[in-house]
């Protein structure tokens, strides 16, 4: 099960790179991260159901996980709108993004204390945003690229 949770996480990272935008000024800094709570099973045991390929069984296992974004900017207004873009890509995503992209609920848990460094031109503020996630990944079997032609028959009944 370890190497599923983290396949699992790796694509978490993966599907959140998709919805958090990079923000293009020098004076923002955004810095996230992704801290799992609780890998859990999905399904009965991990085994979520048949596919269609192949009739091929899946599995796939559940996160339940925190993530942290960072941010500070030059000023107050740069920081409010840094933080409205955060949040608007995380909790205005059309729900059938979030759930292609294996994001069952997402939410956001804290919005953190405005800290101050610094004065005048040499002022930063920062702010972290916390917000909770579960999500759900699955197995998908990989596409054989080859065609079985024959199947051997070497079979032999009795004692050896």
């Amino acid at each position: 099960m370890a190497e599923i949770n983290q396949e699992a996480f790796e694509d978490l990272e993966v599907s959140l790179g998709v919805l958090i935008p990079e923000i293009n000024d020098p004076d923002i800094e955004l810095i996230w991260n992704v801290h799992p709570r609780k890998f859990l099973t999905a399904g009965i045991g991990g085994f979520v159901g048949i596919g269609s390929e192949a009739n091929s069984e899946l599995f796939g296992c559940r996160i339940d996980a925190q993530i942290l974004v960072f941010i500070e900017a030059g000023g107050r207004s740069e920081l409010n709108q840094a933080a409205s873009i955060v949040m608007k890509s995380l909790l205005g995503a059309k729900r059938k993004d979030t759930v292609e992209l294996g994001i069952q609920k997402i939410w956001l848990k804290e919005n953190g204390n405005v800290a101050e460094k610094g004065s005048g031109n040499n002022l930063t503020v920062s702010q972290t945003l916390t917000f909770e996630i579960l999500y759900e990944y699955v197995v998908h079997p990989d596409a054989s690229d080859e065609v079985i032609e024959t199947i051997s028959q070497n079979i032999q009944i009795g004692s050896l």
